[in-house]
C-alpha cells in the first residue's frame, strides 16, 4: 500500500508543526507516537484532526481508514492532563495503590515510602519520559506527595525506563536525595536500602545526580557506637588478625579496610565494582569513610601488634599523637621514614590532630645541641 505524506499544522496557528510520511497501513496512533519528538506532548494528551471537522481520528484506526491520502493534511492540537499527580503516580509506579496515603508504616523505617502491593508492572506499560517530563510540568505544589513517589520508584527497581524516570524526578529541588526514616544518623538512607535491594541502577543514578551529601561524622558516630555496643565477638576485634606482622599504621588502615563489614563499607564496594571511583562525591566518600574508620579503630592500628604478639609496646605502636610520644619513639619514628616520604603517616587520613615525623637530620641536630 502507498505511502502517506503528512503535513501536520497546528490547529489554532495554522503553523506546520512537521511532515511525516509513514505506510498508510499505520495507526494514527503511531502517527502520534513520531509527533512526541517534536511536539514533545505524549501521545495521549494529542488530538488530530481533519480540516474542517470536529471529530478527531481515532488512536486504533489505520490513516488510510481515516481517509487520509497520500498528500494529506491534519490539524494538531492537545489537552492538560486533569490529574496530574494521580497519573504521574500511575505512570512511575505501574499502579494507582496509595495514592495519596501518607504516613504508612514501612519495614525499614517509618519516614521512608516503599511500594508494597502485588501489582506487577507489565513489559509494554513502563514509563515513557515525554510522558514524565509532561506529567511533572502540570504537577501540584504537593512536595510531600513527589517526594513519596520519588521514595517509591528507587526502592522498586525495575527497567531502564525507571530508572530513567527516577532520575529526572530527582532534578526536582523539592525532592530530598539524601532522605532517611529519621533525623537520627543510625538509620539507612536512601541510597544504602536501595543498594540492600540490589538496585544498582537506581544507587548509580543517585550518585550521578550529585543530590548526594556525605556527613562523615554520623559515619564515624555510627561505626564508634557499633563498637561500644560490642562485646566479646566485636566485629572491630576480630579484624586484629588481619593487621599485618609489619607495624606500618597505613597499611595497617589498608587491610582492615578490606575485610570490614559495615553498611557504609557496602556502599565503598558497589563504588569500586562499578568503576565509579573519579566521580567527585565518590571520591569524597571514600575518603570521608577512610578518616572515620581510622578514628575509630586508632588504637588497633598502634598497638595491635602487642596484643597478637604478647612483646613489649614497641616505639612503632606508639599512638601518635605527639603527646603520647617519648623523645626516643620520636626519634625511631623519624628515622623509619626518612627514606620513604610517602609512607608518612598523614593527619588527614585519621582525621585527628597528628604530627609528622622529622626526617632524620633534623633530630639529630636537635639532639647535638
Amino acid at each position: 500500500m502507498a505511502e502517506a505524506h503528512i503535513s501536520v499544522q497546528h490547529a489554532f496557528s495554522g503553523g506546520e508543526i512537521a511532515s511525516i510520511v509513514l505506510p498508510a497501513t499505520h495507526s494514527v496512533y503511531e502517527l502520534k507516537l513520531r509527533l512526541e519528538e517534536t511536539t514533545e506532548i505524549p501521545a495521549e494528551y494529542q488530538t488530530l484532526l481533519r480540516p474542517g471537522e470536529v471529530v478527531p481520528l481515532r488512536d486504533a484506526s489505520t490513516l488510510f481508514e481515516e481517509g487520509l491520502s497520500p498528500q494529506s493534511t491534519v490539524l494538531f492540537t492537545h489537552r492538560e492532563p486533569k490529574h496530574a499527580d494521580l497519573e504521574l503516580w500511575e505512570t512511575c509506579q505501574g499502579c494507582r495503590c496509595n495514592f495519596g496515603e501518607k504516613g504508612i508504616d514501612q519495614p525499614h523505617c517509618n519516614d521512608l515510602s516503599e511500594k508494597l502491593c502485588g501489582c506487577k508492572a507489565t513489559a509494554g506499560n513502563s514509563p515513557r519520559m515525554v510522558k514524565v517530563r509532561y506529567l511533572h510540568r502540570y504537577l501540584s505544589n504537593d512536595a510531600r506527595l513527589l517526594q513519596i513517589l520519588f521514595e517509591r520508584c528507587v526502592l522498586a527497581g525495575g527497567s531502564d525506563a525507571y530508572t530513567a524516570a527516577a532520575r529526572h524526578l530527582v532534578e526536582d529541588p523539592r525532592i530530598d536525595a539524601n532522605v532517611t526514616g529519621c533525623s537520627c544518623a543510625y538509620y539507612p538512607t536512601l541510597l544504602e536500602i536501595a543498594l540492600s535491594k540490589g538496585h544498582f541502577d537506581m544507587c548509580r543514578m543517585l550518585i550521578e545526580s550529585g543530590r548526594l551529601s556525605i556527613e562523615v561524622d554520623a559515619i564515624r558516630n555510627r561505626l564508634q557506637a557499633d563498637r561500644d555496643d560490642c562485646r566479646g565477638d566485636d566485629a572491630f576485634l576480630k579484624l586484629l588478625q588481619f593487621v599485618p606482622d609489619f607495624r606500618d599504621p597505613t597499611a595497617n588502615l589498608n587491610s582492615i579496610l578490606e575485610v570490614a563489614n559495615d553498611r557504609d563499607r557496602s556502599v565503598c564496594k558497589i563504588i569500586k565494582e562499578h568503576g565509579l571511583q573519579k566521580h567527585p562525591w565518590c571520591r569524597k566518600y571514600l575518603g570521608g569513610y577512610r578518616k572515620a574508620i581510622a578514628c575509630v579503630v586508632e588504637d588497633i592500628l598502634w598497638v595491635a601488634g602487642e596484643d597478637r604478639d604478647s612483646n613489649a609496646l614497641d616505639p612503632y605502636d606508639a599512638p601518635v599523637c605527639s603527646g603520647h610520644l617519648t623523645r626516643k619513639q620520636r626519634t625511631l619514628l623519624a628515622g623509619r621514614h626518612a627514606k620513604t616520604s610517602k609512607r608518612h603517616f598523614c593527619a588527614s587520613e585519621l582525621g585527628g590532630k597528628f604530627e609528622r615525623s622529622q626526617p632524620m637530620r633534623r633530630v639529630r641536630r636537635a639532639k647535638r645541641t
